[in-house]
């Protein structure tokens, strides 16, 4: 699976609530409603076999409006793909 294949799955299934996008060879799929955050997770988990959490990081920006992003960087040992799930509150 490519992250091409990935995006258009995961957009059918969260219709305009995701941002996906690849920068400097990271994939990053940012989540627009935090709503459906865990969801995302889930969906990542069980549907595309991201199982292994590398790790997580939470970034503080003082002069933002949405001061706090959480970003969990996952790995697919199946797909050999790697994403970066970003959500802001």
């Amino acid at each position: 699976m490519t992250f091409e294949q990935l995006t258009e799955k995961l957009t059918a299934m969260f219709p305009e609530k995701l941002n996906c996008y690849s920068e400097f060879k990271c994939n990053f799929i940012k989540v627009k409603d935090s709503s459906v955050y865990m969801q995302v997770l889930e969906a990542l988990k069980e549907e595309f076999s991201f199982k292994y959490m590398v790790d997580v990081m939470a970034t503080h920006w003082p002069k933002k409006r949405e001061k706090f992003e959480i970003t969990n960087n996952l790995f697919s040992i199946e797909n050999k793909l790697r994403v970066f799930v970003k959500v802001a509150d």
